[in-house]
């Protein structure tokens, strides 16, 4: 287990390392989401919008790449904001006391997404397909955080284990076996976002599959909750009822996908024309 680091000739502890890693991942998610802007400005509105009405084309493409990234920093200072007292709301339902824990991420974050998208009238499945693959990465930090910090320990073992500093006992590595499980996950839902012909907003919900299924199996090797029913925890409810939510929005997905997207997508198209008609007409005017 670490117990200190030394970085830039400061030596930093554990405790220090589990909110400077966390915010790592917060960094690399919105870093992520920028080197993808162009994806986003592919169904976006505003910025689109803007480049519209600017009548030199360098201009323009300036000017929408701007406002996508406006757009992209308000969405992230968003998700930020509204994830502690969500994740405190959950964790109160499902486990009796506050916590903020990544369920938040699976419960509440798609429909956040999906609210964002209908206000800023783009599809919301194009954008949480969009959002998913950065989810994925921000686990992978979590879940480093979880293993330098101690916490989220697996039960005491003896025949296969690591010493953790924090409880000073030997556990089954639960947290190396979900980091392992967070960049499967990224690396699958990469895989799924390149092929040409999936389904427009299937990446959140496979995320949601995956992580919840795979954390109900590891939940039976972790000893930092007490169980609740029977054997059960409150995170295996949890993962239950994400499990479910996300089987819901994979219907929808397969169900109505296509059509959510054309009909967003041709409200889009509808704005960007006529907004460009306006600006061939105003230059008919003046010539």
């Amino acid at each position: 287990m670490i117990q200190e680091i030394v970085l830039f000739g400061k030596t930093i502890d554990r405790f220090s390392l589990y909110p400077m890693i966390n915010n790592i991942g917060h960094i690399f998610m919105f870093l992520w989401l920028i080197i993808n802007i162009k994806e986003y400005n592919s169904f976006s509105v505003l910025p689109n919008l803007a480049s519209a009405k600017i009548k030199n084309q360098c201009s323009g493409r300036v000017a929408s790449w701007a406002i996508a990234f406006v757009e992209l920093l308000l969405m992230f200072a968003v998700m930020l904001v509204s994830a502690k007292p969500i994740a405190n709301g959950i964790s109160v339902v499902f486990l009796g006391a506050e916590s903020d824990n990544y369920f938040y991420n699976i419960f509440a974050l798609p429909l956040i997404l999906m609210l964002i998208a209908i206000i800023f009238q783009f599809s919301p499945l194009r954008f949480t397909d969009f959002v998913a693959p950065a989810n994925a990465l921000v686990l992978i930090f979590y879940k480093i955080a979880c293993y330098c910090f101690g916490c989220c320990f697996g039960v005491e073992t003896e025949k296969f284990g690591m010493y953790n500093a924090c409880t000073e006992r030997v556990e089954f590595p639960v947290q190396l076996v979900e980091i392992i499980c967070a960049v499967i996950m990224f690396i699958v839902l990469l895989v799924v976002r390149h092929k040409k012909n999936h389904k427009p907003g299937i990446l959140f919900p496979l995320f949601m599959l995956m992580y919840c299924g795979s954390r109900f199996i590891s939940e039976f090797w972790r000893d930092d909750y007490p169980t609740v029913l029977g054997q059960l925890k409150g995170y295996h409810i949890q993962c239950i009822v994400g499990f479910v939510e996300g089987l819901i929005l994979l219907f929808v997905v397969l169900k109505f996908g296509e059509r959510i997207t054309e009909f967003y997508a041709g409200k889009r198209q509808r704005v960007l024309e006529r907004k460009s008609a306006e600006k061939t007409e105003e230059k008919a005017s003046e010539e």
